[in-house]
């Protein structure tokens, strides 16, 4: 068994994706809001999935404004004001309606909505990614917990990264 990077990246991959159940993603809806450092399409999913009344309230209450472009707005503010680790654990609000951006596992098997809802999470594993938008090369591996969208670390995404090959800057 080669001892190399690639070999390392494979077996995570086939653990995440064969024995964990994740799904292994594309880096196609991350380059369509790579500025946003947030692959929006993911997140757009896993909030008209899971919240889906909040979404149709939401809508309405854009009145002819683009709602996908407008949640961006209030998810950034939110994370801008309250931080993105807030936001993960308490979700936030947008347009008087509240959004969880992901769930957390329960304590116990009691609660049957809690466990409903954390089925709903949206876990992908991403191979290498593009750490900037203007970069072209990938240049790191990484480990996307993309609860629901995101990654934590960058901007405004929630992933869980591991970097594997080179140092990420930060915009």
């Amino acid at each position: 068994m080669p001892n190399n990077e690639h070999q390392f990246e494979s077996d995570i991959e086939a653990l995440m994706t064969d024995e964990l159940g994740w799904t292994k993603s594309s880096e196609a809806g991350y380059l369509k809001t790579r500025e946003k450092a947030l692959d929006l399409a993911t997140l757009l999913k896993f909030v008209k999935a899971s919240q889906p009344k909040e979404w149709t309230f939401f809508v309405k209450a854009c009145s002819g404004l683009n709602p996908e472009a407008e949640f961006y707005k209030k998810f950034e503010d939110a994370v801008a004001t309250e931080g993105m680790i807030d936001v993960l654990r308490n979700g936030f609000y947008a347009n008087g309606k509240h959004f969880a951006v992901c769930y957390f596992k329960p304590e116990n098997r009691l609660n049957e909505t809690a466990l409903a809802n954390y089925a709903k999470n949206i876990c992908e594993f991403h191979r290498q990614w593009h750490y900037s938008a203007s970069e072209t090369a990938k240049k790191t591996s990484t480990l996307w917990l993309r609860r629901n969208a995101a990654s934590l670390g960058l901007r405004s995404v929630i992933h869980c990264t591991l970097a594997l090959s080179t140092v990420c800057p930060v915009n």
